[in-house]
């Protein structure tokens, strides 16, 4: 059988970033990019796809989910579990395993386990709770702590009505009752 110029005998696989090869000269993608996808969405998988004549790619595959009805044709045998997923996008040898998962973050968004980014909210937002409810507390003790070393034992007395106050105090003008926060 000849070989033919481009045939599947003579095709070499040139791809940018890849450094570990199958031994039938496939490109293997980097484990550190296989797992920021996987980080991305746990159902993902990068993998080469050989095929003759220059169509060979590396293939994003995003496993079925869970509630999918097609895993019914697994459960009976009709389909191979291996195969339960969908090709999300191909890409070309020549792209490199980094600007996979730069695109992938690009076009799908950084897609993460929703429950855990709902827990890591709603924790967040109870520790800015707990904060601002702390800095609040602060304040007042602070406040009334300063107005307790500020005020004399006769400013109290005048306070509650026991007293009156001295002559030089203008009691015709009304302050208000006093505050344990300053009004700003």
């Amino acid at each position: 059988m000849p070989a033919w110029e481009n045939g599947p005998a003579n095709q070499v696989v040139r791809s940018a970033g890849v450094d570990l090869i199958t031994p039938r000269g496939d490109p293997v993608p980097p484990q550190d990019i296989v797992q920021r996808l996987k980080a991305l969405n746990p159902r993902y998988s990068l993998e080469w796809v050989s095929g003759a004549w220059g169509t060979a790619y590396f293939g994003l595959f995003e496993e079925w989910a869970p509630n999918d009805a097609r895993w019914e044709r697994v459960q009976r045998g009709e389909h191979d579990k291996s195969r339960a997923r969908d090709l999300l996008y191909m890409f070309p040898p020549e792209c490199s395993p980094a600007e996979f998962a730069a695109y992938v973050e690009q076009r799908f968004g950084i897609v993460r386990d929703p429950r855990a980014e709902a827990d890591r909210l709603v924790a967040q937002a109870q520790k800015l709770y707990a904060e601002a409810q702390q800095k609040a507390v602060d304040t007042v003790v602070d406040t009334s702590m300063e107005r307790h070393v500020r005020e004399s034992r006769h400013d109290l007395e005048v306070r509650a009505g026991t007293a009156t106050p001295t002559p030089m105090v203008d009691v015709s003008v009304d302050v208000g009752p006093k505050w344990l926060i300053p009004k700003e």
